[in-house]
């Protein structure tokens, strides 16, 4: 049976879609996929585009691919993009055909990084939480998350901008009563995401941390990079080309003589053929 949306909820959702986010992150998904498919899309997009990316992408991924399209195509592109990182890659291959190619674009725009960038090796499934809420309010988040959650839990504004970190140790100690930010670190150490794998391996974040977070030219956070993943990529890399250059040389000059002795046979054998024709 349809939800009825009465006009005080439609009015609070239009008027505080931030707050309207919120709320509904702590709501089960279906419930707010129910919801959001009774709503104007003047109403539901704000909100969706306030929402953590992860939870807006559970959300939407319950609606059916016309609306789903509709919706990305009248989300800020840039949260769009967040969202549909988040989505499977099934689904994504569903969409592609009913988003306008415009929408399409842009969103390559967002998503489409140099090869061998922290772009391209970034986790997109990362734990944050909003830097307004209070510390009681974010364990209750943390507890709803349904996966182990790391160490490191990294906070955002309401424009989904990295702003700080926390450790889960010292959420726990701090006073229930107070908000994320007055309690969370404000060194991060944020990479890049255009920023070329071999040039991150030097970064000083490194030697204090396992893993970094990955942020656009705007500060949005786009998720993390792991440092194992980062050594692995550039190990693969490395399979391609020697890091001796001296074997890179030999390997030519090895090719170049193999060249030059296949001519020499194929002269000889035209030559013994010449022999044998007819005198």
């Amino acid at each position: 049976e349809a939800m009825a949306v009465n006009s005080m909820t439609q009015d609070f959702l239009l008027k505080y879609p931030a707050e309207a986010a919120r709320v509904l992150e702590l709501n089960a998904h279906e419930h707010v996929a129910e919801l959001v498919n009774e709503l104007p899309a003047s109403h539901a997009v704000p909100v969706l585009a306030s929402m953590q990316p992860e939870a807006a992408a559970a959300c939407m991924t319950l609606l059916d691919n016309a609306m789903l399209a509709r919706l990305l195509g009248d989300i800020p592109i840039n949260s769009a993009a967040r969202i549909y990182r988040h989505l499977s890659a099934a689904r994504k291959e569903k969409l592609s055909a009913q988003l306008p190619e415009k929408v399409l674009k842009n969103l390559q725009r967002y998503l489409v990084y140099p090869a061998a960038s922290a772009g391209t090796l970034l986790n997109p499934l990362v734990d944050t939480l909003p830097e307004n809420v209070t510390v009681a309010e974010a364990l209750r988040r943390i507890e709803r998350i349904g996966r182990p959650v790391v160490c490191e839990i990294y906070v955002i504004n309401e424009a989904h901008q990295l702003v700080g970190v926390i450790e889960l140790g010292r959420l726990l100690a701090a006073d229930h009563h107070a908000r994320v930010k007055e309690v969370m670190s404000r060194k991060a150490q944020p990479v890049m995401v255009r920023a070329a794998a071999q040039s991150l391996l030097s970064n000083p974040g490194w030697s204090s941390k396992r893993r970094l977070p990955v942020i656009d030219r705007d500060h949005s956070l786009l998720g993390t990079l792991d440092y194992d993943s980062l050594q692995n990529a550039l190990k693969d890399n490395a399979q391609h080309l020697s890091r001796d250059p001296m074997e890179n040389l030999l390997s030519l000059a090895t090719l170049y003589w193999l060249t030059i002795a296949q001519l020499f046979d194929s002269l000889l054998n035209i030559g013994q053929s010449a022999n044998r024709g007819p005198k």
